[in-house]
């Protein structure tokens, strides 16, 4: 019987930083919502919808990611207000937080 071969492809991410282990995503709004319902219908190369692939490569993502040991921080574009100094605030304390463990209150 002949092997079986698996064929790994790379997810990408928005930001490695391998000094830290850690991958910082931004989910937009069409990793949640209907942001662009245009074009989340069109079918990719796996078959699926461009909305399912999304949905599974978040997943997929969000799971391989810790089990390799690799922290993953992800910032919601809802948590942004649009203010550069606080936006860049509150991804240092959430990257911060995550790396030690100790929330700030």
């Amino acid at each position: 019987m002949p092997e079986q071969i698996h064929h790994w492809a790379t997810l990408p991410v928005d930001a490695y930083y391998p000094d830290a282990n850690l991958v910082l995503e931004f989910r937009e709004g069409q990793h949640y919502g209907d942001r662009f319902s245009f074009r989340d219908g069109r079918i990719t190369a796996t078959g699926q919808t461009r909305k399912e692939q999304r949905l599974k490569y978040d997943k997929r993502r969000e799971a391989a990611l810790p089990a390799r040991g690799i922290r993953l921080l992800i910032i919601y574009d809802y948590q942004l207000v649009g203010d550069y100094q606080k936006d860049l605030s509150l991804i240092r304390q959430a990257t911060e937080e995550l790396l030690t463990g100790h929330k700030h209150i």
